[in-house]
């Protein structure tokens, strides 16, 4: 049976990565294009479109 990962049913600019897949590839420190509503958690920091994530400071684990 085929998985479905297409997270954007209500036909907006929003794309949610799943949480299995989120699970699978383990803890993130920030995500800097996260939804305003999350309907699950994606990062331990959230910049949304609201904050202009890139033109804030990005802190956090890399590599």
């Amino acid at each position: 049976m085929a998985k479905n990962f297409n997270s954007n049913t209500t036909n907006n600019d929003e794309w949610l990565t799943p949480p299995e897949i989120l699970r699978a590839l383990g803890p993130f420190d920030l995500d800097l294009a996260a939804p305003i509503v999350r309907p699950w958690g994606m990062a331990a920091r959230h910049y949304t479109k609201e904050d202009d994530g890139m033109a804030q400071p990005w802190e956090g684990a890399s590599g």
